[in-house]
Parts: C-alpha cells; structure tokens; sequence
C-alpha cells in the first residue's frame, strides 16, 4: 500500500556540517589566543615604558586605542611615551584631548613640558599654575617635583634669573 519512495535509495552526508563546525571552533580557538583587548594592549604599553623600550610601547598604546579610541589613559600614557621620544607636538595635540577628561594633574603637567620643549615658556607657566591648583587637592609629590623642575626651566627662557635663584 505505501511504497517506500526512498528505497534503494543511498544517502551521503554531505560533510559539510562537519566541516562548518571545525571551522567555527578553529576560529573561535585562535581569537581566543589571540584575544588581546584594549586592556591587555595598555598593559604590555605600561610594561615596556617601565623597562624603557618606548618604541615597542608606543606599539601597544596605539593598538589600545585602535581598538578603544577613547581610553584616555593610555592616550595620557602615549603622550608621555610621545615626549620620551622626542615628539612634543603630537604628545601636545594628545593631551589637549585628554586634560579635562582626566582629573589628575599629570595631564597638565605633561602639556606644560610639551609647551616648553615647543620653545612656548608662557604656555608652560599657565599649565603648570593649573597642575598646580590640581596638585593642592591631590598632593602627588612625583607630580609635584616634576611642576618644580619644570618651573625651573621656565625662569631662565624668560630672563628671570634672580626669581630662579631666589627659589
């Protein structure tokens, strides 16, 4: 009465769904190896700036912030790498961005040593006036000899020898 349509008929699996499924895990296996997110790329940043490889460290902030465009403290930490290396003018244009964004003086600190290294004293006098309000509520003292010594790199750009000697 009923007749088995699919008699003498041979099915194949195709191997497709197999194949689909071992591609799946491989790729999910090597992004997860390689599975390095804004974080872990500021971290490396931090470590090699610490062992003074700022090459390689610009390297990982600038993939930080590829994958995160707005981590501001690893554009803060660029910056600082930026002025290590010699480029005040871009470490300048980066910490423009991230000084109100970041509550510590650091910001300003950094703006006013890209300020004089770029030959601008006055500028650098005004940043440091601003750290320096900071500084009165946060009291970081590295931040605080870093707003001194820079200070004293103002006073004889401008001629004011006898206000250095007086500090």
């Amino acid at each position: 009465m009923f007749h088995d349509m699919g008699a003498g008929v041979v099915r194949r699996r195709t191997g497709v769904a197999p194949a689909l499924t071992l591609l799946v895990a491989l790729l999910l296996a090597v992004g997860n190896a390689q599975g390095f997110d804004e974080t872990r790329y500021f971290n490396q940043c931090q470590l090699f700036e610490a062992r003074g490889d700022l090459e390689t460290a610009r390297q990982f902030c600038l993939n930080a912030l590829q994958v995160r465009p707005d981590f501001a403290e690893a554009e803060l930490v660029l910056a600082r790498i930026e002025l290590g290396l010699g480029d005040p003018t871009s470490a300048e244009t980066r910490l423009r961005r991230v000084r109100n964004r970041i509550d510590s003086a650091e910001p300003l600190v950094l703006l006013a040593q890209a300020a004089l290294d770029n030959e601008r004293p006055g500028e650098a006098e005004a940043f440091l006036q601003e750290a320096q309000r900071r500084l009165n509520t946060q009291g970081k003292l590295e931040l605080q000899a870093q707003v001194a010594m820079l200070s004293g790199r103002i006073m004889p750009s401008q001629g004011r020898y006898e206000d250095e000697l007086s500090e």
